[in-house]
């Protein structure tokens, strides 16, 4: 074994200790996502036909697998949570190390990312990001192997794109940038350097090419198209609804109707033409907004890269000025003219790949522009940061690449890594949704081992803004919500409600509390034959029918 594999293999083994000492109390803390990620993760009882292109099918199917070994949802959803904060370090970590960059650096910036604030944010974010970036970060090894040959490059990530697309949508785009610079690198070679297209691709290649038009052509037959099913309509409103909550200086319940909220401003817009159209001012006061909030995102973020601020109590400012120093230095050390020579060498060297990451991450861009800045649209957008950042580091490198054979680099190193390691943070630290609120005990968790203790076995319709039924078992079923000209008793009797989560959500939903019969119900629910389950030290509670236990007891 070769001195890289040693040290490769040194990073796998002190990552999984910072992971452990990191998640080691997980259940104390740890809750369910109520957001996106249960919605994925849901779709693990829908068989193969039936995802959806746009709804990110390949990581349906990644949850399906580890289901056969993990059945237990609660279980299943953190060891999502918890694998999938790993692994984009761990991609980074081996993307750097296939570009030569030193152990030292690169086990940093990894250590970096994985406490990075904007990775380890749990109850909202969906981990489909993470999940995209680890698997970017992979091919970019894999592309390492077609270093000149700038046609294969282009069009087999064309074809990563399309697969892509079948993890989040926006990668479609990327497809169709590849595609066409696949097709103008042809063209080029076929009449500029006299190079027949039969030539360009060996044998194998070709059939691999022809695999993937298949395979591609089987899933949008099977699954549609990543694009195709309105995904874009929820986002657009969703993200409209955070910026007029920032404008109004509201909390975050009135984001529960943000369907209202949008169609008062936009009608029945379905893209980002239609909302010009109904209401270009309204559109372009958005716009601004998420450009503002994207720009001091990325100064928030670039500290995150290096110096995370979980781990470091350093002004950002203060830290571009030590990093420029750093820099700075290091150029002078080599000389300026050497630097920029060595610069344009790597650039001509690595510029297609530069270019492949931008393009990649280029729909997320447009979307925090368009849509808004969400972190995990901006994660995605790592991809090509790293790349830029090994481009500059990288004639730096080059002038130190025998310092790894240096006794008092290995020392170095290995007091980096007990210095990470003692640095590592815990769980309790950090904050459920960046920086909200910090973690003290789990919500939801206690009330679904509380209703599972209950053992009910009838079929039951669960009330719940929250997504809670699918960590139950297959007898809940959630409520559709009713709609906005129902009431509530009605609601009650057409689908025959026999459980509901009362939180905020709820009580302070118009929908209910302008609701005479809601009101009447939630006065009056134990002399109506319901039942309140309540946890120590909680404000939201469980309402449930009695006959759905005493059913169960007169079967036993």
């Amino acid at each position: 074994m070769n001195r890289k594999r040693i040290a490769d293999a040194i990073f796998l083994v002190f990552s999984l200790c910072c992971l452990y000492l990191f998640f080691r109390d997980y259940a104390l803390y740890l809750d369910i996502s109520m957001a996106d990620e249960t919605v994925y993760m849901q779709r693990v009882l829908y068989k193969f036909k039936n995802l959806l292109g746009s709804f990110a099918p390949f990581y349906t199917l990644t949850y399906k697998f580890f289901h056969l070994f993990i059945q237990d949802y609660i279980d299943l959803h953190h060891f999502a949570i918890i694998s999938l904060s790993w692994v984009p370090s761990v991609g980074l970590y081996f993307f750097l190390r296939s570009k030569n960059v030193p152990f030292f650096i690169a086990s940093y910036l990894s250590w970096c990312l994985l406490f990075s604030s904007f990775n380890m944010a749990f109850d909202w974010w969906p981990r489909i990001s993470h999940y995209s970036l680890f698997i970017i970060f992979i091919y970019f090894i894999f592309i390492n192997y077609y270093t000149k040959e700038y046609t294969k490059i282009f069009v087999f990530t064309g074809f990563f794109s399309l697969f892509m697309a079948f993890v989040r949508p926006e990668f479609m785009m990327s497809s169709y940038a590849f595609f066409i610079l696949g097709i103008i690198s042809i063209l080029y070679q076929k009449y500029k350097n006299n190079i027949s297209i039969q030539s360009i691709f060996s044998k194998r290649e070709y059939l691999v090419l022809i695999f993937m038009v298949l395979t591609i052509a089987l899933l949008i037959r099977v699954w549609h198209s990543p694009m195709y099913g309105g995904r874009m309509y929820y986002a657009m409103g969703q993200h409209y609804t955070f910026n007029t909550i920032k404008w109004n200086k509201q909390d975050r319940l009135p984001f529960i109707h943000w369907e209202e909220i949008f169609k008062n401003k936009f009608g029945n817009s379905q893209s980002v033409g239609d909302m010009y159209k109904a209401n270009p001012d309204e559109l372009k006061k958005h716009i601004t907004e998420n450009i503002n909030s994207y720009i001091s995102q990325t100064l928030k973020f670039g500290t995150e890269l290096f110096f995370p601020k979980r781990l470091y109590d350093f002004n950002s400012y203060y830290i571009y000025i030590f990093l420029s120093i750093i820099f700075s230095f290091a150029i002078i050390k080599i000389g300026i003219k050497e630097y920029l020579i060595a610069l344009k060498k790597i650039i001509y060297k690595q510029g297609v790949f530069t270019l492949c990451a931008l393009i990649l991450i280029g729909p997320s861009i447009v979307a925090s522009v368009i849509i808004f800045p969400r972190e995990h649209y901006y994660i995605l957008q790592l991809a090509f940061y790293y790349y830029l950042i090994y481009i500059l580091i990288q004639p730096i490198l080059l002038h130190f690449e025998k310092i790894e054979s240096n006794v008092l680099y290995s020392v170095l190193c290995m007091i980096l890594v007990f210095f990470m390691l003692w640095k590592t943070p815990k769980l309790k630290e950090y904050p459920r949704y960046n920086s909200f609120h910090q973690y003290e005990q789990p919500n939801y968790v206690p009330y679904i081992k509380a209703v599972r203790d209950l053992n009910i076995k009838k079929p039951t319709t669960f009330l719940v803004s929250e997504i809670l039924p699918i960590y139950m078992n297959d007898h809940f079923k959630i409520c559709i919500q009713f709609l906005k000209n129902q009431t509530f008793d009605s609601l009650m009797h057409q689908q025959d409600i026999g459980m509901m989560y009362i939180s905020d959500v709820i009580l302070k939903d118009y929908r209910f509390y302008e609701d005479s019969t809601w009101n009447n119900f939630i006065n009056n629910y134990p002399n109506l034959g319901w039942e309140k389950l309540q946890l120590p030290n909680r404000k939201e509670y469980i309402i449930y029918k009695k006959d759905l236990l005493e059913n169960e007891n007169s079967t036993k």
